[in-house]
């Protein structure tokens, strides 16, 4: 290749505004690099966020979108339709449901799994719906929508981006791949339909209303799924957290007790990422069958399932410590009926709407873990005060 009396060099990618462009089109290269540099960018940060306890959820949060969002995500609008499957175009099930594949997603993860002090075994269904906060995948693709919005409406048949966009426009009516095909099955599954937006204001806030909504009904229908086994036993992870979770949003207890420590016990017993049989038996090998969980600190017979109601109402090895939590929830003016359901005990012990009771919650949650502990370190129970 010449331009005039100059050679042209072939190579195998080119860097253009600092994203990487490849012969074939491919931009994992590119999403690669950004992924790498808001990683760094992520461990510098970490370390702050990880040493401040008392650090609101919000105030952390605004701090990753202000520096490592951007970062990960630059330049979205060109390689979001790319970096996604055919088969996820297909339905917005597959398109939200599987929002994991989305490589900055690890990012928000590790964010959202810092502030919530849950490991990374923790189903990230849960993880955003304790903190109410959106995948990046829908940040992505609002600013994709909107920018193809923006095309539409500034692009002319005699300048530079109105012919490449005219030429997509006849791919996508001879059914071939581009940009512009991927971004009207992007719509098509999301049922958006912009053409009758006139004001970008309009627009902007339809298309984020609409992504929002779409993603909130999936991850709905998501945790709701019954996944039953050979026994016929619902072996969903979310068993528990589906009983009490009815919407996307942020729990209450998030922003009345600012401090992780405070209520980093009480999270992982609502999203199913503590140290019961009832999980730790999922990840033996061969896996345990859920009927075989017991609880291993019972004193009665037959053994019960080690489960959350059994852990927090029912295990007879602890009535001493849970007559005592009872009695500090009733000075706060919460009484637990002896009568009651454990779905009804569930919501109230589960789902704070004080920070007196949610902090009560999660010393008493992390006074049960301790002494479990102990018993297993061999602890007689006459010196943990049971007898």
């Amino acid at each position: 290749f010449f331009c005039g009396p100059h050679t042209l060099v072939v190579c195998d990618q080119y860097t253009y505004l600092g994203i990487v462009l490849k012969p074939s089109g491919n931009f994992s290269v590119a999403t690669g690099e950004l992924y790498s540099k808001a990683s760094k960018a992520w461990f510098s940060l970490s370390n702050t966020i990880y040493q401040n306890k008392k650090l609101p959820t919000c105030k952390a949060y605004r701090i990753f979108d202000s520096l490592i969002t951007p970062i990960t995500l630059y330049c979205c609008e060109l390689w979001t339709p790319y970096s996604i499957t055919a088969v996820d175009l297909n339905s917005a099930e597959n398109l939200l449901g599987n929002f994991g594949k989305f490589l900055p997603e690890r990012l928000n993860q590790r964010i959202s799994r810092m502030v919530l002090s849950v490991h990374k075994k923790t189903s990230s269904l849960a993880v955003l719906g304790e903190s109410g906060r959106y995948p990046l995948i829908v940040k992505a693709l609002i600013h994709t929508i909107k920018y193809d919005w923006h095309l539409q409406r500034i692009v002319h048949s005699d300048n530079l981006i109105g012919l490449p966009y005219s030429e997509m426009r006849q791919f996508c009516a001879e059914d071939k791949d581009c940009w512009l095909y991927r971004i009207n099955k992007i719509k098509s599954c999301l049922n958006i339909n912009t053409n009758r937006m006139v004001k970008k204001s309009t627009a902007n806030k339809y298309i984020k209303r609409q992504i929002q909504s779409m993603f909130r009904i999936n991850w709905l229908d998501s945790i709701r799924q019954i996944k039953l086994n050979s026994e016929g036993r619902d072996q969903n992870k979310l068993r528990l957290y589906k009983t009490f979770k009815g919407s996307f949003s942020e729990e209450p207890y998030f922003s009345l007790v600012p401090n992780r420590n405070q209520r980093a016990a009480l999270t992982r017993l609502r999203v199913s990422a503590h140290h019961l049989q009832i999980e730790v038996g999922r990840y033996t090998r061969p896996p345990t069958p859920l009927n075989s969980r017991f609880c291993r600190y019972c004193c009665t017979e037959p053994l019960s399932i080690d489960t959350e109601v059994h852990f927090l109402f029912e295990c007879s090895t602890f009535n001493l410590k849970r007559q005592c939590f009872y009695g500090k929830m009733s000075s706060l003016g919460i009484n637990i009926g002896s009568n009651w359901s454990n779905h009804a005990k569930l919501a109230t012990v589960l789902c704070p709407t004080s920070a007196q009771s949610a902090k009560c919650v999660n010393k008493f949650i992390s006074i049960m873990e301790r002494s479990r502990k102990a018993l297993d370190d061999g602890t007689p129970l006459d010196h943990l005060g049971y007898r």
